[in-house]
């Protein structure tokens, strides 16, 4: 499936992140590779340009999701 242009799925650390358009911004929903559920909290901005600072913000999410689990 073609996604519009900016959207895309990032495979990071287990994890599927899917970068979508959200109103005037982003919006990143965060899924382990092999499960059906996302995560809780999916970091957004209304701001077009701050793409990349939610996309670091889902990353952050997933590595501290990781670490909870490996206690």
């Amino acid at each position: 499936m073609a996604l519009p242009p900016g959207e895309e799925d990032i495979d990071y650390n287990g994890f599927r992140l899917e970068v979508r358009r959200f109103g005037s911004g982003w919006r990143i929903l965060i899924y382990a590779l092999d499960g059906i559920y996302g995560l809780e909290k999916n970091p957004n901005t209304r701001q077009y340009g701050e793409r990349n600072k939610v996309v670091a913000e889902a990353k952050a999410l997933v590595d501290q999701h990781r670490a909870s689990q490996e206690r």
